[in-house]
């Protein structure tokens, strides 16, 4: 993953506590190939609005938002639903090359592990000057 076209970051999605393994799959899937998530990926900006924002849009599993517990590394952004965070320090884990997010979604016993790459200029520009 780390040898992506233009790739700057590379991003683990941890899901934990989901109903089934496909929730927890399509929950990591979703939020790793979001663009907009991908995007902030690429700028460090660490939007938890745009993560949980991908994981509510159309993944078809069981979330109570209110419960949710999100992590940048060992870093609290959410406690159940609600945002606390330090945003310097939740800069600083967003600027690192290799960045993780934990999400437990508190609803079962499945996980899931997702592996993406930041979307850069980058890549635009390698993957828009060639044609196969």
């Amino acid at each position: 993953v780390k040898d992506g076209e233009g790739a700057s970051r590379v991003c683990e999605i941890g899901i934990t506590g989901a109903r089934t393994a496909g929730e927890a799959y399509r929950a990591a899937e979703r939020i790793a190939n979001s663009m907009l998530f991908k995007t902030a990926l690429a700028g460090g900006d660490p939007n938890w609005g745009r993560i949980i924002a991908a994981l509510g849009a159309d993944t078809g599993i069981h979330c109570a938002f209110d419960r949710i517990d999100l992590f940048f590394g060992t870093l609290p952004i959410m406690k159940n639903g609600v945002p606390k965070f330090d945003d310097k320090k939740a800069r600083k884990e967003f600027s690192k090359k290799e960045v993780v997010i934990r999400i437990d979604l508190k609803s079962g016993k499945h996980e899931a592990r997702f592996l993406t790459t930041d979307l850069t200029k980058e890549y635009v520009r390698i993957n828009a000057e060639y044609t196969t």
